[in-house]
């Protein structure tokens, strides 16, 4: 079985935390930097990974930069990590 890239793990990990309602609809996520330093990979990789959510339609990214939950749990369900 072919192992998934880090970003994909994270991104997966972000995705779940959104399932499980830790991120909520219209709520700020961490900076990439944080988040790079909570999962313990670079914040290349961490970007990678929110561009992957974001082309799924579960984060969207403002023009002020910020990072916001688009949507809840039922977005977690159409939302699969592709490799």
């Amino acid at each position: 079985m072919k192992k998934q890239a880090v970003f994909q793990e994270v991104a997966q990990q972000i995705a779940q935390r959104v399932h499980e309602g830790t991120y909520v609809t219209s709520q700020k996520l961490p900076s990439d930097y944080d988040l790079a330093e909570e999962f313990q990979c670079s914040r290349l990789t961490v970007r990678k990974a929110i561009d992957l959510l974001i082309g799924q339609n579960l984060l969207v990214k403002e023009k002020d930069s910020r990072l916001y939950c688009l949507s809840t749990r039922s977005a977690y369900c159409r939302t699969k990590i592709q490799t």
